[in-house]
């Protein structure tokens, strides 16, 4: 065999394979179609009634009539006939095919029908009443103004009409249906007879057709969905337009609580034609006929007269709609769900800090049984609910979670996170006076922390005191969002201003500065005790003389108070204070400090001082820093001077 033609063997071979495993493929689930049956039926009394009389000339030959008669009018056979339909009844059959796709026989799917409405022909069947009279009609004139003779006779006859009819969709209607003629003898009337040889009779009949029009918008019913076992049914109206066959689609979602493993019923209830009219129109003739019956022998037809009465009415409205019974079919069982729900952990990794609630977004899960149960694991052990939830991290570091999405039908799936959590970050602000003595001991800041969960041993601060030493600075206060406080103490070598910071730090890496920029530090006289101003004298910014042999002349008070040997410096008390009482000797027996005094000096500043004996002493309303000049001497004659730069009390 050549190589071409093993190739081609081979192409063979495969193509019959190929055609094999079509052939065998197992059937994928498909299409399902479920029939009923919808009977409509609907009936009513019409209540039509309508009378037709009527006279036939040439049934009754005017010479024949008038020999046997002995009269010389003209003669005529005649009749009224009264119709009455007093019942008529509709039966329609219809059908109903439900196709759908079993595979979305599922929690949780969208069940996609198709209805299709197929009316069948049905049957009209009405029944009413013929009543009447005929006989012989005669005008004595010769004329045609026949009327009737005593010579007549009543009659009731029961007819009954049955014709074909189908319920219209809005693109069939109107519907026209017809009984066509219906035809119901009356009586023989004799009109002559020949002794022992013959009679002529007239055979009266009576012919009625009925003509039924009918229109709708549509056949409406109430569809319901039920499984068997579950709650109540979901209910939707569908209705059937156009023309027959109609087809509605129609979804219904299978909700995953419903249970599975049970059968799915679709119900058709309310069923009806939606604002069906109708109208009912009749036409009625009257017949005659001549018969000639001979006493021997069989009846011999003379002639036929046909139609000599005949009335159509116009159609009448008529009300009776069309309803057929509930019917249901079975679609199959429900299966479980088998489409897990997704869980969406948002926009990983989160970012946030120690103590301040981070806000986590599941919003985007889904599933096809509605939004999903959601639960949230933290690796710090703690556990959150729901879509948009809040979870708050005592420490900073790096954490992980998994968000946990649970649907109605009880399928889970899992999704991981992280959470990058960073130290809170510290507020601070500068708690020390703008002005000291020398010797300063208490707090020099506060600060806040954001998280809600820091405590003391997270924290630490150093003071620098601005003039080149500095110091551990002691915490207190919190924890959580409560105000801490850092205290310190130290002692300045000398006066003036500095810039006090305190640095706090916290374990998880943040940090923060309190910067207090200008304290003064100043202090009193040298050796104790303090210089006086007068309170006139106060106001920053003013040069005052705090010493000398003119202090009395240029330290004027606010009562007036006047001790010429008071040249300015009070021993007592060693540390001044506001609102204390100072004292002195006079002169300058009070012992002034030697000098140099300090750059920046605390000043007493007195409204109203006295001298009593040996002694003076005064008041102390404010107590003011003073920036002191060169010059100054223990010896009055050397005056101390300054400005006066701040108040501190």
């Amino acid at each position: 065999m050549s190589g071409r033609q093993r190739r081609s063997v081979l192409v063979a071979l495969a193509s019959l394979l190929a055609i094999m495993t079509v052939g065998i493929a197992p059937a994928l689930a498909a299409n399902q179609v479920q029939s009923t049956g919808l009977s409509f039926t609907g009936s009513t009394n019409p209540g039509v009634t309508y009378t037709v009389t009527g006279a036939c000339d040439a049934c009754v030959p005017d010479p024949l009539a008038q020999a046997f008669t002995g009269d010389g009018g003209s003669f005529a056979f005649g009749a009224s006939v009264t119709t009455t339909v007093d019942q008529l009844g509709w039966a329609s059959p219809s059908s109903v095919a439900v196709a759908y796709d079993d595979a979305l026989l599922r929690q949780g799917q969208t069940l996609n029908l198709n209805d299709t409405l197929t009316n069948n022909t049905g049957s009209v069947t009405a029944s009413g009443i013929l009543s009447g009279s005929y006989g012989l009609f005669r005008d004595p004139t010769g004329g045609s103004n026949f009327a009737p003779t005593g010579d007549t006779s009543g009659f009731s006859k029961s007819v009954t009409w049955t014709f074909p009819c189908t319920i219209p969709l809005p693109g069939e209607s109107p519907r026209d249906c017809t009984s066509g003629a219906v035809t119901t003898d009356i009586a023989d009337y004799t009109l002559f007879s020949v002794a022992d040889v013959a009679d002529v009779d007239v055979v009266l009949k009576v012919v009625v057709s009925l003509d039924l029009s009918v229109a709708s918008d549509g056949v409406m019913t109430l569809r319901q969905v039920e499984v068997v076992g579950g709650g109540p049914s979901d209910a939707a109206p569908l209705t059937w337009v156009g023309s027959s066959p109609s087809t509605v689609a129609d979804a219904e979602p299978l909700s995953c609580t419903q249970p599975a493993g049970d059968g799915v019923v679709y119900h058709l209830t309310s069923n009806g034609a939606v604002s069906p009219s109708e109208s009912l129109g009749t036409t009625t003739a009257l017949t005659a006929s001549a018969v000639l019956s001979p006493i021997i022998g069989p009846d011999v037809d003379l002639f036929d007269l046909g139609s000599f009465a005949s009335l159509t009415t116009p159609s009448a409205a008529i009300s009776f709609p069309m309803t057929a019974p509930d019917t249901s079919v079975t679609l199959g069982t429900l299966a479980p769900n088998n489409v897990p729900p997704i869980a969406n952990a948002g926009p990983s990794p989160y970012s946030g800090s120690e103590g301040i609630p981070i806000q986590f977004n599941g919003t985007a899960s889904s599933s096809i049984c509605g939004f999903p149960a959601l639960r949230w694991d933290f690796s710090d052990g703690g556990v959150a609910f729901g879509p948009q939830p809040f979870h708050t991290f005592a420490e900073e570091g790096t954490y992980g979670g998994i968000l946990t999405a649970t649907d109605a039908s009880g399928l889970t799936s899992t999704r991981t996170f992280t959470v990058n959590v960073a130290d809170a970050p510290l507020t601070s602000a500068c708690a020390m006076p703008s002005f000291t003595t020398q010797a300063y001991g208490g707090p020099t800041a506060t600060f806040t922390d954001a998280s809600s969960t820091g405590t003391l041993s997270d924290f630490s601060a150093t003071i620098d005191w601005g003039d080149g030493s500095s110091s551990i600075g002691t915490i207190s206060g919190g924890p959580g969002n409560a105000t801490y406080s850092v205290n310190g103490s130290h002692r300045y070598a000398a006066t003036g201003f500095f810039a006090v910071t305190t640095a706090i730090a916290d374990l998880g890496g943040r940090s923060t500065k309190a910067v207090c920029a200008n304290v003064l530090v100043f202090a009193f006289a040298p050796g104790g005790g303090a210089f006086a101003i007068g309170d006139r004298e106060t106001t920053v910014g003013s040069a005052v003389n705090f010493w000398g042999a003119q202090w009395q002349k240029n330290n004027p008070t606010s009562t007036g108070a006047s001790v010429a040997s008071f040249k300015g410096f009070a021993p007592q008390p060693t540390t001044p204070t506001c609102g204390a009482t100072w004292r002195t000797d006079p002169g300058n027996s009070a012992s002034p400090p030697a000098g140099p005094l300090p750059t920046y000096m605390g000043v007493i500043v007195t409204g109203s001082y006295s001298k009593s004996g040996s002694t003076i002493s005064g008041n102390t309303v404010h107590i003011v820093v003073v920036k002191t000049d060169p010059g100054y001497g223990p010896n009055p004659g050397h005056a101390g001077t300054g400005t006066v730069i701040a108040e501190v009390c």
